[in-house]
């Protein structure tokens, strides 16, 4: 739970025993629950924008991060109230010069004007570039201007996340009650598993298979004796890069 939702993997976790008005809670759960009672509203809609690293280039399309996320059991949920969970993935690749700088005006050129949620990961982009938080302050400003008013939630995927910086933090604090939060994908390994604290290099690294307790996942089927793709499923962080 600390790994998933607390601040063992987000920037500033979770606590849904807070729901005061002005707290991230409170915005996530009123952008559920708008969408809820819409009678008009039949789907629920994240919008993904991002580098390759969001596309999932280097991977199968069937395991990028929005085809995951499409059937983890959320939709189930949504289904229950008969709508539909729809994750829109809008990432590229690097080639075309673009980046966040200029990506974030074009919110709803490249996902829905009506996602409930946005997520943004450019986090090879950002990095070693001169203030890639004013960014995504531009994205949440920007994203205020849609009709659902959706939180914006960043998936950093880099070696170090955002807590040495003052920037980011004031950020944080600023815009709690737009929703916005980061979700740190290594410092979340690192406090969900403690056998990642020695060498924990070698797990990052393209290629390494397995996470200390497993080395496949629940795609695999023995049956098929595809070893490739038992290989391929089991790389940590496959899904960005591997």
């Amino acid at each position: 739970h600390n790994m998933l939702m607390g601040d063992g993997g987000w920037f500033r976790g979770w606590n849904f025993d807070n729901t005061d008005d002005g707290s991230k809670e409170n915005k996530l759960i009123d952008t559920m629950a708008r969408a809820i009672v819409n009678s008009e509203q039949k789907k629920f809609i994240v919008g993904l924008m991002g580098s390759s690293v969001a596309a999932g280039h280097d991977n199968c399309r069937y395991d990028n991060l929005s085809e995951q996320f499409s059937r983890s059991g959320y939709d189930k949920l949504w289904e229950a109230l008969g709508m539909t969970l729809e994750v829109q993935n809008s990432g590229e690749g690097g080639g075309c010069g673009d980046s966040q700088s200029n990506q974030v005006w074009c919110l709803r050129q490249n996902v829905s004007p009506f996602a409930d949620i946005i997520w943004y990961s450019w986090t090879y982009f950002e990095a070693g570039r001169p203030k890639p938080e004013q960014d995504r302050e531009m994205l949440t400003r920007w994203a205020q201007l849609l009709p659902n008013q959706p939180p914006v939630h960043v998936i950093n995927v880099g070696d170090r996340c955002y807590e040495k910086n003052p920037d980011e933090l004031k950020l944080a604090e600023q815009y709690e009650n737009y929703g916005y939060d980061a979700f740190c994908m290594r410092k979340a390994f690192l406090s969900g598993n403690a056998l990642y604290q020695d060498n924990i290099d070698q797990f990052f690294e393209g290629g390494h298979v397995g996470d200390n307790y497993y080395r496949t996942t629940r795609y695999f089927n023995e049956t098929t004796g595809q070893q490739d793709r038992k290989d391929s499923l089991g790389v940590v962080l496959r899904n960005w890069h591997p």
